[in-house]
């Protein structure tokens, strides 16, 4: 369709000529991929968040291993716990590079706050990308429903805030440069936290609706699609997926679908999983022609690489 949301084309390009690896961590029901290349010496996270407390100690340990004297990117899908949670816990690594979804907005109160904490400790140039059209009006919308005259207004400070905040550091990379963040409009906390309970489910929607879902290259050819957390209504609207891909990894742990996977082609199909993540949706065992599927909670680390 003319009009049909656009998976970024590339946010990295490889090359077999340079060995990498790939691992997609067992943390229970949240993300976490480690991209290893070795020259130049390069760690690239793929979300870095779980909410399985008893499936977050390897993956810490693994990924503190892996960024402790290399490189690190950071690749943040979305704006959800379970997506960064262990960012502090591995040790607040100073990144090179966070790539983000274009509109940093999400308005379930602890992981906003929690990630511009974290954004506060690092050290970092903000990269947008955008991943498609976004229709803002109609999305934002939904969450403007049901608060009041009051919160609403707070709702558009807020909003306007976080998207200043992303223009003007941009270009800010050097660690003792930072982007200097204007405060939040003021607000009554707890009058706040009342209002936020009421479109909580709401307003993390919207996060999934600025999910990025990006193509991974590998000699300017398609090896790896990421989903995020794409909501259903967004993956029927992007732009038809074209093959083959080495690896496709399920939108929102698997539980969600979209025509634009429709008679894809893939080798591996892959799903982040806890014990209590729904089930996958049935579109990726019906119309995606695959060879394998793998899910973390039944099997644990993945490593693909090139050699």
């Amino acid at each position: 369709m003319a009009d049909a949301y656009r998976i970024a084309k590339v946010v990295f390009n490889l090359s077999c000529d340079t060995p990498f690896e790939i691992r997609f961590l067992d943390v229970g029901h949240g993300d976490c991929a480690v991209l290893e290349t070795p020259v130049p010496q390069t760690v690239t996270l793929i979300d870095l968040g779980s909410s399985t407390p008893t499936n977050q100690t390897g993956a810490v340990d693994f990924v503190r291993n892996a960024t402790s004297s290399r490189q690190t990117d950071l690749v943040l899908s979305h704006y959800h716990w379970d997506h960064f949670s262990l960012y502090s816990p591995i040790g607040n690594p100073k990144l090179n590079r966070l790539i983000v979804p274009a509109v940093p907005f999400l308005g379930a109160r602890e992981s906003l706050s929690q990630f511009f904490a974290i954004a506060d400790i690092a050290s970092y140039g903000y990269y947008r990308i955008l991943p498609r059209t976004m229709m803002m009006q109609g999305i934002l919308g939904e969450a403007r429903k049901s608060l009041s005259d009051n919160d609403s207004d707070y709702f558009e400070k807020l909003l306007a805030y976080l998207s200043r905040a992303m223009s003007k550091g941009q270009s800010e990379r050097d660690k003792d440069n930072h982007p200097q963040r204007e405060p939040l409009p003021p607000k009554n906390l707890e009058e706040l936290q009342k209002s936020l309970d009421k479109t909580e489910k709401a307003a993390k929607e919207i996060a999934d609706y600025f999910s990025l879902a990006f193509n991974l290259l590998v000699d300017d050819k398609n090896f790896a699609l990421f989903l995020g957390d794409c909501p259903n209504r967004i993956l029927d609207q992007l732009s038809p997926v074209v093959g083959p891909y080495a690896v496709i990894k399920g939108a929102h742990h698997g539980t969600r679908y979209g025509s634009c996977l429709d008679d894809v082609e893939t080798t591996i199909e892959i799903f982040s999983r806890g014990s209590r993540t729904r089930p996958i949706h049935e579109g990726y065992r019906k119309y995606v022609t695959f060879q394998t599927s793998y899910s973390t909670d039944r099997d644990g680390d993945l490593s693909i690489g090139c050699n």
